[in-house]
C-alpha cells in the first residue's frame, strides 16, 4: 500500500514538527536501503528514517484492520477511514510519529528541539 499525496504530506508534516525531518531519506533509493536495512535488524543510529518506519507500521495495521494485502494499490488510511472513521487517519500519523521519538529517545538517534 501506498499513501496518497495528502497523507504522506500530513505524515511528512508531522515527523518535521516533531523535530525529526533531518531524519528522512534524500530520495528513494536512501529511503529503499534504509527499509531493508530495518527490516533486517540492521538499522544503525545514522540510518534511522522516521519516515520509512512510519509507513511500514502504517501499512501493517491498516492490513490487519481492513484485511488487505500490503501490495494493495491504495492509500492505507483512505482506506481505513472509509471502512472506519472518518480522520481517524491524523491520529494514526500522531500516534505513529510519537513512536518515531521513542525509538529515537531509545536508540539515541537525535531530535531537533
Amino acid at each position: 500500500m501506498k499513501l496518497c499525496q495528502r497523507h504522506i504530506s500530513d505524515l511528512i508534516g508531522a515527523i518535521r514538527r516533531k523535530g525529526m525531518g533531518h531524519l528522512i531519506s534524500v530520495n528513494d533509493a536512501q529511503a529503499s536501503a534504509r527499509c531493508a536495512k530495518w527490516l533486517d535488524g540492521k538499522t544503525t543510529a545514522d540510518e534511522f528514517d522516521p519516515l520509512v518506519v512510519s509507513m511500514l507500521e502504517i501499512n501493517h495495521k491498516a492490513s490487519l484492520v481492513t484485511n488487505l494485502s500490503v501490495t494493495a494499490p491504495c492509500c492505507p488510511l483512505c482506506e481505513v477511514e472509509r471502512r472506519m472513521q472518518r480522520y481517524v487517519a491524523s491520529s494514526w500519523i500522531d500516534n505513529v510519529t510519537d513512536m518515531m521519538i521513542l525509538i529515537c529517545e531509545t536508540n539515541a538517534v537525535p531530535v531537533a528541539a
